[in-house]
């Protein structure tokens, strides 16, 4: 059987998704993050050479079979990091008799292509880190946001999870009020006080998917317990990467009234978050006296199946 090969690649997990001609699903497949900013470049290499023994050998697939592998990788938009990550898959596919197309894009794009079935349109992207991402007819590419969680990371689970923190220590100096956040996060950790979170959250060890995790507790007190400390933190994240796809909506004439989708685990787990986030882009709208209201697509499919859409296309030119 002749297949193609899609794979999303994050700083905490790899996906892979096999995909006959027809469009079927032969099997997927997962190992640790490929982002190389999140582990090393080797560890992030080692981890695609898992991935795709799995699918060679696990899924029972003949590597000659494979007509192209299409990749999304966080943390490689550079033509250098793609082509040092192609170079080491063309490697891989040498030794293993596999002389497919090896096709390398941004994380939001496979996004995109998961979410709509087509490359055009927007996509807002809420997980561990936030982006948007924009294709126009012309084939023109637009991103706002996603600069990583020293730049810029608003919107994001990242974004959250440290306002969680703060939230808790303004809490417990008596700035704010009490949160719910304070019994979740100490709970959470078997804390009897908030000072403890000082030593736990500045050890070395201690990356961004870590602070992403309050997320969720943040979610769960905004939307479960009616927390006020939490709906701010969940509406105002919402609002800032809305405010970076209205930005988005203004770098071209198509995005004013393009579709616009949505995919991560924050638009997944939140509506308060989808709901303020939907809202503020129509507001936009309003400001702008346009007669319309914009949808949001919440993508149904994984982003690894995008990928794997982007090799079906590339394979049947």
């Amino acid at each position: 059987m002749r297949y193609v090969i899609g794979i999303d690649g994050g700083g905490t997990k790899t996906e892979a998704v096999i995909m006959n001609l027809s469009g079927e699903i032969a099997g997927s497949f997962e190992v640790g993050a490929t982002n190389p900013n999140a582990v090393s470049y080797d560890v992030a290499r080692d981890n695609l050479y898992r991935l795709l023994d799995c699918c060679f050998n696990d899924a029972g697939m003949a590597a000659a079979d494979c007509l192209a592998v299409s990749l999304g990788l966080s943390g490689v938009d550079r033509a250098e990091e793609r082509e040092k990550i192609a170079a080491s898959l063309r490697e891989y596919g040498d030794r293993h008799g596999c002389s497919c197309d090896i096709l390398i894009h941004n994380d939001a794009e496979i996004a995109l292509m998961a979410a709509l079935g087509h490359a055009r349109g927007i996509i807002a992207i809420s997980g561990t880190g936030a982006i948007v991402f924009g294709v126009a007819p012309d084939g023109m590419r637009y991103r706002t946001g996603g600069w990583g969680h020293i730049l810029g990371d608003q919107g994001s689970g990242y974004d959250i999870g440290l306002s969680v923190l703060q939230a808790v220590m303004r809490s417990y100096d008596g700035v704010c009020p009490e949160t719910a956040l304070t019994g979740l996060v100490l709970e959470k950790h078997g804390f009897s006080s908030p000072e403890q979170l000082r030593t736990y959250i500045y050890q070395p060890h201690i990356q961004k998917a870590n602070i992403a995790e309050y997320a969720h507790l943040c979610i769960r007190a905004a939307e479960t317990m009616q927390d006020a400390a939490a709906r701010q933190i969940v509406e105002k994240a919402a609002r800032e990467l809305a405010a970076l796809t209205n930005a988005l909506r203004g770098k071209h004439p198509y995005f004013a009234d393009a579709p616009v989708a949505a995919t991560g685990s924050i638009f997944k787990h939140s509506e308060l978050f989808r709901d303020t986030y939907r809202r503020c882009l129509n507001e936009w709208n309003e400001q702008r006296r346009l007669d319309r209201r914009t949808d949001v697509a919440i993508s149904e499919r994984k982003p690894a199946h995008g990928a794997a859409l982007l090799a079906l296309q590339a394979a049947a030119r």
